[in-house]
């Protein structure tokens, strides 16, 4: 199996590649341009990779779990994807388990996503991992605390065209992933 048929968006479910790129932000530009990426999220509930393997360690890792069982073609994953109803689980060398699913692109044939309750992961709905991707990021370039509210909310109304929140703890939701981002080392 080559590495390039894996199709893994990093913007739903990486946290080390996302503060890579936050990291990046130093105009305004770079925060509008960050606000055309991240709608590769889409809308939905998913489940975000917080661990320390990087995009490309997880996907050589999947890739080699497929060559060790003689899956080294679109055919031959199809195959044994349908004979898995539909998907398989995986687990890889952080004990972090993903899922693998047929993608829709010819090409990159091999969608990766962490598995629900995976170690090193989490669930979180599309609109909090985009607000705290921008708020984070605005935080950044203007020198402000991301853990504020009055930020959170100047951003998801500048940027996200959203409601503004009433609460913000640091322990879980909105407040959990924007810590995460800011806070901890992830590759």
């Amino acid at each position: 199996m080559n590495v390039d048929a894996i199709n893994f968006n990093p913007w739903k479910h990486h946290a080390g590649f996302i503060k890579r790129r936050l990291g990046d932000i130093i105009d305004k530009d770079n925060l509008n341009d960050l606000n055309n990426s991240i709608k590769k999220i889409g809308s939905s509930l998913m489940d975000f990779y917080f661990g320390e393997l990087s995009v490309d360690q997880i996907v050589m890792e999947a890739a080699l779990i497929l060559r060790k069982n003689n899956i080294t073609t679109r055919e031959s994953f199809i195959n044994y994807i349908d004979k898995m109803s539909g998907y398989k689980i995986i687990f890889i060398s952080d004990g972090s388990s993903w899922v693998l699913r047929v993608s829709d692109d010819i090409q990159k044939y091999v969608h990766i996503h962490p598995a629900k309750n995976s170690l090193h992961s989490i669930r979180v709905r599309a609109l909090t991992l985009k607000t705290a991707i921008l708020v984070t990021a605005y935080s950044i370039l203007y020198n402000v605390p991301p853990l504020n509210i009055d930020n959170v909310n100047l951003v998801r109304k500048k940027y996200l065209n959203d409601p503004p929140v009433k609460l913000l703890n640091n322990k879980k939701g909105l407040g959990k992933m924007i810590e995460l981002l800011t806070y901890t080392d992830s590759r």
